[in-house]
């Protein structure tokens, strides 16, 4: 029988894993997030087991056994409208608002005299719903029930658009006008991301899960303490060793090649 080739294409990506080192240098997270950046690509990400192991083989290295600075960070001013993902152009921030007192106060109340407040999700309070369909002006919609922060934002959505945004003096009005009668403040549709990877590589569950061990007021940076393997939150302004991604993102290294075939 004879056999015929046909030409073609073939596709092969090498992935090696993420690697890390460690730096016995006392540094501010900052001072370590540019750091890293200046000589390799940034602060350490951890998103899994392997990644995991690539660190506790950079601390068994230099035999170090303790807390070190990671890219984990708690970004306190990462604020964004519920409705369409829109980014804060308009504030009314009451008096040393926002403050995240008590650490986790990750959505925002609007009082009847018009001052912003970041408030703990979890609350039930009144909300204030934007329609964005009425053929009226009024498009702002006042609950008649108290929810957290996420059902008021499940019921907006669900009956009307959204939670109510406030990009101009006109929408604070409307709102305002609408809590005359009401002695509480409001959730409205204003909240924020909170942990982040400095590389802006995505936040896991497993990280996740370990994000929620934090209770720090104002520990707004995290370390990885290589002898318990868990995430520790702390001031970001606290002097640490730190490890470095010497690579692209928290995700493995790969190269793409393309070879063809005769």
């Amino acid at each position: 029988n004879n056999c015929i080739f046909l030409p073609g294409l073939l596709s092969l990506t090498l992935c090696k894993p993420q690697e890390y080192i460690l730096y016995k240098q006392l540094k501010t997270w900052e001072d370590a997030q540019n750091y890293c950046r200046t000589h390799h690509y940034d602060l350490a990400t951890i998103q899994n087991n392997e990644n995991w192991t690539k660190l506790l083989e950079a601390a068994d290295e230099q035999r170090f056994y303790g807390f070190a600075w990671i890219g984990l960070f708690n970004d306190i001013n990462g604020w964004r409208w519920s409705y369409n993902d829109e980014s804060l152009v308009f504030e009314s921030w009451g008096l040393a608002q926002p403050d995240n007192y008590g650490a986790g106060q990750e959505c925002v109340i609007i009082y009847p005299n018009g001052a912003w407040d970041d408030f703990y999700c979890t609350i039930e309070k009144y909300f204030v719903c934007y329609d964005e369909n009425t053929n009226t002006t009024e498009k702002m919609v006042l609950s008649k029930t108290q929810n957290t922060w996420t059902e008021a934002q499940e019921y907006c959505r669900r009956r009307y658009t959204d939670l109510a945004s406030i990009r101009n003096q006109e929408d604070q009005a409307q709102i305002t006008s609408l809590l005359n009668a009401l002695a509480s403040p409001v959730w409205i549709g204003l909240y924020r991301n909170t942990w982040k990877w400095s590389d802006q590589a995505n936040v896991t569950s497993s990280t996740q899960l370990a994000i929620r061990r934090f209770t720090g007021w104002n520990k707004n940076c995290a370390g990885a303490n290589n002898y318990y393997r868990v995430f520790d939150d702390t001031y970001c302004t606290n002097m640490h060793y730190f490890y470095c991604n010497t690579g692209r993102s928290g995700l493995n290294s790969c190269v793409h090649h393309l070879f063809v075939i005769y």
